[in-house]
């Protein structure tokens, strides 16, 4: 039987907005998923709810997103795509300035922690992409991004680190940076900002030994 609320993996693309009319129902379908989404968790994020509170009907909520899956998916490709633009501009002022790794680790975490309080929805939605295998491929992409876009940056400062090597420690630092944001958005003072203070040292002094080990050899 078909239920309008199962994913079974499928992220269907749905219709384009190409009109600002279309765009604007777009906007507010998933401005409704998203409060939804955070009173419930993705388990309560209902189709028939997002329709009826973003005041659509429900086949033109289908039009543009098939099933739950795309509008995570949806949801998902707006929040990335922010908080990328959040990280990328406080690290690529920080290079542009000079600043040390230090300098530059701790602005980024600020920045990306600041986006994770300010945007409850986003460390949410990590939830629901980690439990369904169409998704979670779409966040391995995402930190595979976010980790050539930092491993290319140092790489550049310190052209003789090795490449490949500096982009599996980007994925690893952007795997523990969202792990130990996502657990201090929910924890209290002083293990907030224990934790984010713990994280900024544990990334520093990983690239501080990538730098110096690489300066050492002949």
């Amino acid at each position: 039987m078909f239920n309008e609320d199962s994913w079974m993996g499928r992220t269907d693309e749905g219709r384009k907005p190409v009109q600002r009319r279309s765009q604007a129902r777009v906007d507010a379908i998933l401005a409704v998923a998203t409060h939804l989404l955070i009173e419930r968790g993705t388990d309560g994020l209902v189709m028939r709810d997002i329709a009826r509170r973003a005041n659509v009907q429900i086949g033109s909520l289908y039009q543009y997103f098939p099933n739950k899956a795309a509008v995570l998916k949806g949801l998902g490709e707006r929040f990335n795509k922010r908080f990328e633009a959040c990280l990328f501009e406080a690290w690529q002022r920080c290079m542009q300035d000079r600043s040390t790794l230090a300098q530059a680790v701790d602005q980024t975490v600020d920045a990306a922690f600041e986006f994770y309080l300010e945007e409850p929805g986003f460390p949410a939605l990590w939830a629901g992409f980690q439990s369904e295998p169409g998704l979670s491929q779409l966040d391995r992409d995402d930190t595979l991004h976010n980790a050539g876009f930092f491993a290319a940056s140092i790489s550049a400062r310190y052209p003789g680190l090795d490449g490949q090597h500096m982009l599996t420690i980007g994925v690893l630092m952007c795997e523990a940076a969202g792990s130990a944001l996502r657990f201090a958005v929910h924890a209290e003072e002083p293990m907030r900002s224990d934790v984010i203070r713990a994280l900024k040292q544990l990334i520093v002094l990983q690239l501080e030994a990538l730098v110096a080990g690489q300066a050492a050899k002949p």
